[in-house]
């Protein structure tokens, strides 16, 4: 609880999804923007998807379970099949554009 996840520009190695617990997603850009994330969200897939840095901070709201990825093996997968990563990239950047800041 209480514990930083990752912090916003930080250069990504693995990306996560929450198996338990709280999650708050906050943003440099607006003290505003933040918001709760809860069991089965994903912190960092649009992120690595779109080849940048993490876009926000994630910090632990409760005790937290989290399944951790190696972005290695995302885009092992999204490289496998280029028609649909390529399909994968394109949703990722449509979500990016709609809601900015939003997503991680």
């Amino acid at each position: 609880k209480n514990q930083i996840i990752y912090k916003e520009k930080e250069a990504i190695e693995n990306i996560f999804i929450i198996l338990d617990g709280l999650v708050e997603s906050s943003s440099s850009k607006s003290i505003r923007d933040k918001f709760i994330l809860h069991k089965g969200s994903s912190l960092g897939l649009i992120d690595v998807i779109l080849g940048r840095s993490f876009s926000r901070s994630m910090k632990a709201k409760s005790i937290v379970s989290l399944a951790v990825v190696d972005k290695k093996n995302l885009k092992n997968i999204l490289k496998s099949n280029a028609v649909a990563g390529v399909l994968i990239k394109s949703l990722a950047i449509d979500i990016d554009n709609k809601f900015p800041y939003l997503w991680s």
